[in-house]
């Protein structure tokens, strides 16, 4: 998924946008109003997935309280966005 972007980021969204997925991968960056959370594929990573969470849902909100940077983490929910520079939006239906 992040080589497509890499190689083609027009055909990673004509392929991506808009799918279901289930994406896992090291977690970068922990929002701090609970907005959102990044995983990246790597630790070296700029791009990777930016994963909005729901607002209100108190299941991914105690999930997301309990993370630390750099632990691997499973995302499902739909893409909602491609980006050349900031990889995936997704809207995240929940975490394991």
């Amino acid at each position: 998924m992040m080589q497509e972007l890499e190689n083609n980021a027009a055909a990673a969204q004509k392929r991506y946008k808009g799918q279901y997925l289930k994406v896992a991968g090291i977690l970068g960056t922990i929002d701090s109003d609970m907005k959102y959370i990044s995983i990246i594929p790597d630790e070296y990573s700029i791009r990777g997935i930016h994963c909005t969470l729901k607002r209100n849902d108190k299941a991914q909100e105690d999930f997301v309280m309990n993370l630390s940077k750099k632990q691997w983490v499973t995302a499902y929910g739909k893409i909602t966005d491609v980006g050349e520079i900031m990889g995936y939006t997704m809207e995240v239906d929940k975490f394991e």
